[in-house]
């Protein structure tokens, strides 16, 4: 996600597999907020990016109200459900 949005290097792309990862997605986006209006381009890069970005703002308050059991079924049943995008090569 890093290396997608802020286009300073390049490296293997991955989606979080669970809270903890998606925790330092959200950290990122903290510490960098002026990345945050570029999230949607990670819907690019997969079915799985795509569910991160069209769930952020639900996952994000499951994640700062330390519900990490809740926000790891959301993520599973998310990425299981996530339809391929239309655009996706």
């Amino acid at each position: 996600m890093a290396s997608v949005l802020s286009g300073q290097f390049i490296t293997e792309n991955r989606y979080p597999l669970d809270p903890a990862d998606f925790g330092r997605c959200v950290r990122l986006i903290r510490a960098v907020p002026e990345l945050e209006p570029s999230l949607s381009q990670m819907r690019d890069f997969g079915k799985e990016w795509a569910a991160v970005v069209n769930n952020w703002s639900y996952w994000t308050q499951l994640y700062d109200n330390k519900q990490g059991e809740e926000l790891y079924k959301e993520m599973k049943t998310a990425y299981s459900a996530a339809p391929v995008p239309e655009d996706y090569q």
